[in-house]
Parts: C-alpha cells; sequence; structure tokens
C-alpha cells in the first residue's frame, strides 16, 4: 500500500511538472506552426502586393521561427517596396547561412537579387579617422567596412569625431560611389591679377588692323557662270535663226507645190526641212533658258558672295617706359 501511495506521489508530481512547463513558455513546435500561420498572412500580402504588411509579416515569422524561406521572403518583400537597403542586408544573411538543401536552393537566386539591388543603390565612401560616428539623411548609418548603402539622391552626412562635428552634401545616382571625406578640403589660393607697375615695361599690343576683300572664287564663280550663261544665249540665238530659216525654206516650198504628191521625194525633202526647223527651235528654246539661268546665277554670285577678313600687313611704333616697342605682321 506505501508502494501504490509513492508511485501516485511520484505520478501526481511529474504531472504538476508537465502541467506547469505546457502553462509557460510555448515550445519549439509550437513556435513553428505560428511560424506557419503569419507566414502564410504574408504570402497573402504579398500576392496583394501589400508590401509594407508583407514585410511586418515575414519578419514577425522569422522572430518566430527564424527559417530560411521567412528570411528570403522577407527580403523579396522589401525590395519590391523599394526598401532596397534592408532587402540586401537580410540577402546577405540569408547567403550566409548553413549549406543546408533548401538554402542551396535559393542561395542563387539570392545572389541575383543582391546583385540587382546593389545596382539601384548608391555607395557613400566615408574616409574619416576610426570611431567616427556616421549619420546619413538624420539617421545612424552602417558602415560595410568605410562604404554607407543608400537610396540615390541628395545626401547629407553628419561626421562626429572626439567633439568636432562636420555635415558634408553630395549628389549620389544610382551605381555610383561618392567619396565623403573628414577633412576639409584644401583652401583655394587667388594669384592676383599683374598690376600696371609690373606691366609698364611691356605694354600690351594692340589687336592688328584687319581689312574685309573678295577672295578669288568670288571672282572666278561668277565669271564663269556668267561666261557660260552669255555662250549659251549666243547658241539659242544661233539656234533660233537656224530654225527661222529652216521653217521658211519648208513653207515656201509648199507654197511652190514642192509637195503634191505625199509619197514624192520632194514631200520628203519638205518634211525633213520642218522637222529640223522644229528641232531647233527647242534646242533654241533650252539654250535660251539655260544660258539666261547661269548668267543670273552669276551676277547674283557676284553680288552675294560672303566677303573675307585679313590682317594688314603694317608696322607700328609704341612708346613705352624704356624705349620703343615695335608690332606688326611681315
Amino acid at each position: 500500500m506505501k508502494r501504490l501511495v509513492c508511485v501516485a506521489a511520484i505520478f501526481l508530481c511529474t504531472s504538476a511538472v508537465g502541467a506547469s512547463a505546457a502553462a509557460g513558455a510555448p515550445t519549439v513546435a509550437t513556435k513553428k506552426e505560428q511560424s506557419d500561420r503569419v507566414f502564410g498572412e504574408g504570402v497573402q500580402a504579398f500576392n496583394a502586393k501589400d508590401w509594407k504588411k508583407a514585410r511586418e509579416k515575414f519578419a514577425e515569422a522569422y522572430a518566430l521561427f527564424p527559417g530560411p524561406s521567412s528570411l528570403f521572403n522577407l527580403a523579396l518583400a522589401e525590395e519590391e517596396g523599394g526598401a532596397l537597403v534592408d532587402a540586401i542586408g537580410h540577402y546577405r544573411t540569408y547567403i550566409g547561412l548553413p549549406d543546408t538543401a533548401a538554402v542551396a536552393k535559393g542561395r542563387t537566386e539570392a545572389r541575383a537579387k543582391l546583385a540587382a539591388c546593389q545596382a539601384k543603390i548608391c555607395r557613400l565612401d566615408v574616409r574619416a579617422p576610426a570611431g567616427t560616428a556616421v549619420r546619413v539623411n538624420g539617421k545612424e548609418a552602417a558602415l560595410q567596412g568605410s562604404i554607407v548603402e543608400t537610396l540615390p539622391g541628395e545626401q547629407m552626412v553628419d561626421l562626429a569625431h572626439e567633439g568636432v562635428s562636420k555635415t558634408r552634401r553630395s549628389a549620389c545616382g544610382a551605381g555610383e560611389t561618392v567619396v565623403v571625406e573628414f577633412k576639409d578640403p584644401p583652401t583655394t589660393v587667388v594669384i592676383p591679377a599683374p598690376t600696371a607697375s609690373t606691366t609698364a615695361s611691356a605694354p600690351p599690343v594692340p589687336p592688328p588692323a584687319t581689312e574685309t576683300f573678295r577672295p578669288t572664287a568670288g571672282y572666278v564663280v561668277p565669271i564663269v557662270l556668267f561666261g557660260a550663261g552669255a555662250a549659251g544665249l549666243a547658241l539659242g540665238a544661233v539656234f533660233g535663226a537656224s530654225s527661222t530659216s529652216a521653217a521658211d525654206d519648208a513653207e515656201k516650198r509648199l507654197a511652190e507645190g514642192a509637195c503634191t504628191n505625199a509619197a514624192s521625194a520632194n514631200c520628203a525633202s519638205v518634211r525633213d526641212a520642218a522637222s529640223s526647223a522644229s528641232s531647233r527651235h527647242t534646242l533654241s528654246t533650252a539654250m535660251w533658258i539655260t544660258g539666261g539661268v547661269l548668267a543670273a546665277g552669276g551676277v547674283v554670285s557676284f553680288l552675294l558672295w560672303p566677303k573675307s577678313t585679313r590682317e594688314l600687313r603694317a608696322l607700328r611704333v609704341h612708346p613705352t617706359v624704356g624705349g620703343l616697342f615695335l608690332s606688326g605682321s611681315f
């Protein structure tokens, strides 16, 4: 009887301990179930393109149970929502996870996503003494070595070291790296312009005198055009006179009855004379038109041809403090 009581007491004690554990902190299995449930809510928000809610749910799921799927999807939601710097950090964390089958499957895609995000941000290469506090656009910056990754745009960098604070402003575009230095840039030294006393012995040379003139082509081209036009007009007059003469001859022969039989040699001769007169008239007209255009072109080109400028060849004498100063072109 005493043994049964002891066994019962042991059982009750064990049950009490088990109940206490069940009522305490959740087990790993319970956290995994909660994480899976929250992860599902994150997937729904992601599919609805509610990036803010998706980030919150994936982050909560990862905090409950740090699984690689929650981490990878958290980075995806951050990337889609424009939080590129946070996405870069979580992609790096995912790539650095222990090499399991699940991680190895997504590591290649994570590297590609990381590279794509890095191409869209800018980098500030902060060159400052060790221990310098760095804030970018009012927020404490996390440095990767000396590099601060941030979104492109106008950057305000606050640097503080041993009681000395400095602010640097610079524009940084996507894919660019901008150097930000703690030390001040070197002072610019302004060299004064020379005074009149330093240049008294060598006064400035006045600009040379110039003249405008018509270049050789301004004469040659108009003369050639006008000459060709005159020749065309002369040939037009010659062919016109010849055409008139041939036409008169054909009309005279017709009036004299030289072409009573259309098949006769005389009629053929009259037709040839008339045809020759027509051809010469056409050629005369063409010569008149061509000659007139060329002659007019010669006149217009002569009137409108641009003038050129050249320096006058001259010798100039300038008095100076020490004597005379000669200048000119030869």
